[in-house]
């Protein structure tokens, strides 16, 4: 759902939130106090519900699934598929974020010089962080993301301010 400044806003838990969690006792006083769309926040929880099928309520034992899954809901719940029909109504405005790629530019680790796909440096451009690719192969140990970001953030820029440095000399020396 967006919020009213085209921000894209999830129903999701999750440990990044942007407000606290709010609770109240109608859907459309929740999506107030989220600052989502209470339209769309109605028509997500209808679909939800018309998706839940009819039987035996879900068993929401952490121990094992119960195989109760929604209908027609894409991605589609898998277990303990249960109405949302009973206030109060919480909710959790978040925000996703990447933690880390497994992907990236490839550059001269001396430097932080990204390197052109024949191998050869490109001139002037310089890369770290979550844009350097070839760091992480299939997982990788916390907080190595923000290590690598400094170490790197810390090579790129002293060779980025270098190289402007240099160029700037070179331009200066053209004009006398």
């Amino acid at each position: 759902m967006l919020n009213r400044y085209g921000v894209l806003r999830t129903q999701a838990l999750s440990s990044l939130c942007l407000k606290a969690r709010a609770s109240r006792a109608k859907s459309g006083e929740l999506a107030e106090a989220l600052d989502i769309d209470p339209g769309g926040l109605l028509h997500t929880v209808r679909a939800s519900n018309a998706a839940v099928p009819a039987g035996p309520p879900a068993d929401p034992n952490p121990f094992h699934r119960d195989g109760k899954s929604t209908q027609g809901l894409s991605p589609a719940k898998s277990n303990y598929a249960m109405p949302i029909d009973e206030s109060p109504f919480e909710g959790y405005a978040v925000r996703c974020g990447i933690t880390f790629t497994f992907g990236g530019l490839r550059i001269e680790p001396r430097t932080g010089q990204v390197q052109h796909v024949a191998g050869r440096p490109i001139p002037g451009l310089f890369a770290a962080g979550e844009m350097v690719g070839g760091l992480f192969v299939g997982n990788y140990t916390s907080g190595s993301g923000m290590l690598a970001g400094a170490t790197w953030g810390r090579l790129a820029g002293t060779h980025a301010a270098r190289a402007a440095l240099d160029a700037s000399s070179a331009a200066r020396a053209l004009r006398v």
